[in-house]
């Protein structure tokens, strides 16, 4: 996961290690956990669940979960696709290449 955050970011370091980089804490975690298990389907109640351990504390609703997913969508875009598995989870896949 690491490799490919530097990839996305073009920044060196772990994820969750922030400052200079342009994702929040929150999407560098949603990252991390859907890269470990890129091309699989990712429970909404594991992701806020870890959302919820990374930060200390109970933090995440559903509809924060989305807006998280769409910015991270965005930030993404052309390095990973991340796809809503109606009423069950996230899956991110790497970017088709055009060309």
């Amino acid at each position: 996961a690491l490799a490919a955050y530097e990839q996305v970011t073009g920044q060196d370091g772990d994820p969750r290690d922030l400052a200079p980089v342009p994702l929040t804490p929150q999407q560098a975690t949603i990252f991390a956990l859907l890269h470990q298990r890129l091309g699989q389907t990712v429970r909404f109640d594991v992701i806020m669940s870890v959302i919820d351990a990374a930060m200390g504390e109970v933090s995440a609703s559903p509809d924060g979960l989305r807006v998280r997913i769409t910015n991270l969508r965005s930030r993404l875009a052309g390095h990973f696709t991340i796809t809503n598995i109606w009423g069950v989870g996230y899956c991110m896949t790497p970017a088709e290449q055009e060309g």
